[in-house]
Protein backbone atom coordinates (compact mmCIF):
# COMPACT_ATOMS: atom_id res chain seq x y z
CA UNK A 1 0.00 0.00 0.00
CA UNK A 2 2.64 2.53 0.95
CA UNK A 3 3.98 1.95 -2.83
CA UNK A 4 0.56 2.82 -4.32
CA UNK A 5 1.48 6.79 -3.21
CA UNK A 6 4.82 6.66 -4.32
CA UNK A 7 4.11 5.37 -7.42
CA UNK A 8 0.71 7.34 -8.65
CA UNK A 9 1.49 10.97 -7.00
CA UNK A 10 3.38 11.60 -10.54
CA UNK A 11 -0.34 10.81 -12.16
CA UNK A 12 -2.34 12.80 -9.59
CA UNK A 13 0.19 16.08 -9.59
CA UNK A 14 -2.28 17.72 -12.25
CA UNK A 15 -5.24 16.87 -10.35
CA UNK A 16 -3.52 18.08 -6.87
CA UNK A 17 -2.60 21.21 -8.58
CA UNK A 18 -5.81 21.99 -10.31
CA UNK A 19 -7.59 21.39 -7.21
CA UNK A 20 -5.38 22.96 -4.71
CA UNK A 21 -3.42 25.11 -6.07
CA UNK A 22 -0.25 23.77 -5.19
CA UNK A 23 3.06 23.68 -7.13
CA UNK A 24 4.46 20.48 -8.25
CA UNK A 25 7.68 21.04 -6.52
CA UNK A 26 5.60 21.36 -3.14
CA UNK A 27 3.75 18.27 -4.22
CA UNK A 28 7.18 16.63 -4.75
CA UNK A 29 8.64 17.76 -1.53
CA UNK A 30 5.56 16.00 0.69
CA UNK A 31 6.56 12.57 -0.95
CA UNK A 32 10.42 13.52 -0.39
CA UNK A 33 9.65 14.15 2.96
CA UNK A 34 7.37 11.18 3.87
CA UNK A 35 10.49 8.91 2.00
CA UNK A 36 12.81 10.78 4.34
CA UNK A 37 10.61 10.11 7.74
CA UNK A 38 10.03 6.28 6.83
CA UNK A 39 13.97 5.83 6.26
CA UNK A 40 14.83 7.70 9.58
CA UNK A 41 11.96 5.94 11.32
CA UNK A 42 12.73 2.62 10.66
CA UNK A 43 15.55 1.99 12.71
CA UNK A 44 14.17 3.61 15.31
CA UNK A 45 10.61 1.83 15.29
CA UNK A 46 13.07 -1.71 14.89
CA UNK A 47 14.79 -0.33 18.13
CA UNK A 48 11.04 -0.05 19.62
CA UNK A 49 10.21 -3.14 18.68
CA UNK A 50 12.73 -5.13 20.52
CA UNK A 51 12.94 -2.91 23.55
CA UNK A 52 9.15 -2.64 24.54
CA UNK A 53 7.28 -5.39 21.92
CA UNK A 54 5.16 -5.48 18.54
CA UNK A 55 1.83 -4.95 20.84
CA UNK A 56 3.30 -2.10 22.83
CA UNK A 57 4.73 -0.07 19.78
CA UNK A 58 1.80 -0.77 17.37
CA UNK A 59 -0.75 0.50 19.56
CA UNK A 60 0.95 3.67 20.04
CA UNK A 61 1.80 4.04 16.36
CA UNK A 62 -2.26 3.62 15.97
CA UNK A 63 -2.80 6.18 18.89
CA UNK A 64 -0.09 8.86 16.46
CA UNK A 65 -1.27 7.62 13.11
CA UNK A 66 -5.21 8.50 14.30
CA UNK A 67 -3.54 12.07 15.40
CA UNK A 68 -1.85 12.54 12.62
CA UNK A 69 -5.20 11.58 10.39
CA UNK A 70 -7.03 13.96 12.43
CA UNK A 71 -4.41 16.98 12.31
CA UNK A 72 -4.28 16.42 8.32
CA UNK A 73 -8.47 16.81 8.20
CA UNK A 74 -7.92 20.31 10.28
CA UNK A 75 -5.20 21.58 8.20
CA UNK A 76 -6.11 24.51 5.72
CA UNK A 77 -5.77 23.54 1.70
CA UNK A 78 -2.52 25.76 1.34
CA UNK A 79 1.16 24.65 1.40
CA UNK A 80 3.65 27.66 1.99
Amino acid sequence: MPGLVSYSLGTLANALQAEFGWSRPAIQAALLFSSGGGALGGPVAGYLVERFGVRAVASASAVLLAASVAACGLAGGSLP
